[in-house]
């Protein structure tokens, strides 16, 4: 399996999806440091990148592993004597390993940010916070692939980014439907970094502070992963491979 994620990672050496592991979050920091006047910097870059790029960028990852089969018609997942179902899941493992690139870069740009303009939380809840992005996104990760080989690139845009933006709403990720799993992310940040899903800072006392959720969404998210790589590929290997 090692040498199959090794070749996914060589595939995409020249691609856009290897610069955007620093183009992303240089950008989401940029912004929040323009747009926020080196206020809540740290929180503010961390809000808009799960809320939009990070999703965005799942969604972009996802559309290039799949389409590099896509392009040889499936060749190299059907023809060469590999199961298909490895090569699969090798691909999920490569997503999930950008995944979790782009969340410790999005924390060192933001720790960066915060040496100059302030810190809002220790370094150790940023770290947190990256590591906790990763489980609670990985399960996009299999389906956005699904998505990606089965109807393309704008079904998985649409099928990740959208769902994302609205269930990490106030409405959503702020209230009980915060266990929908695209809603889980925004509504841990709020104990771990101390923002609301709308980006402003959670108040002294406020019940979304409560670190209790943590546990709960990291389950439930990561459970999630497991069955999406367990029943996924299954689904595209009966009926997608020809998509």
């Amino acid at each position: 399996m090692g040498r199959l994620v090794a070749a996914e990672w060589a595939k995409g050496r020249h691609s856009f999806v290897r610069r955007g592991l620093w183009l992303f979050p240089l950008l989401v920091c940029a912004l929040a440091i323009v747009l926020m006047g080196g206020q809540l910097v740290q929180v503010g870059a961390f809000n808009w990148w799960y809320v939009m790029l990070l999703p965005a960028y799942v969604a972009l990852f996802c559309a290039q592993l799949a389409g590099q089969e896509k392009k040889t018609a499936w060749f190299n997942m059907l023809a060469l004597p590999v199961a298909p179902v490895k090569m699969w899941r090798a691909k999920i493992y490569m997503g999930c390993g950008y995944l979790l690139l782009s969340n410790l870069m999005v924390f060192l740009f933001t720790s960066i940010s915060g040496f100059f303009f302030g810190t809002q939380y220790a370094l150790w809840q940023g770290v947190a916070a990256a590591l906790v992005l990763t489980v609670t996104f990985a399960w996009q990760v299999p389906l956005g692939l699904l998505l990606a080989a089965r109807f393309g690139p704008v079904a998985a845009f649409l099928g990740i980014l959208v769902p994302n933006i609205v269930f990490s709403s106030q409405t959503f990720a702020g209230g009980a439907l915060w266990l929908v799993p695209f809603a889980t992310p925004a509504r841990l940040m709020a104990p771990l970094i101390g923002v609301n899903p709308n980006g402003v800072p959670v108040e002294m006392g406020s019940p979304l502070a409560d670190p209790g959720v943590l546990l709960p969404g990291l389950l439930l998210t990561g459970c999630l992963f497991v069955v999406a790589c367990l029943l996924l590929p299954g689904r595209f290997l009966s009926g997608g491979e020809h998509a």
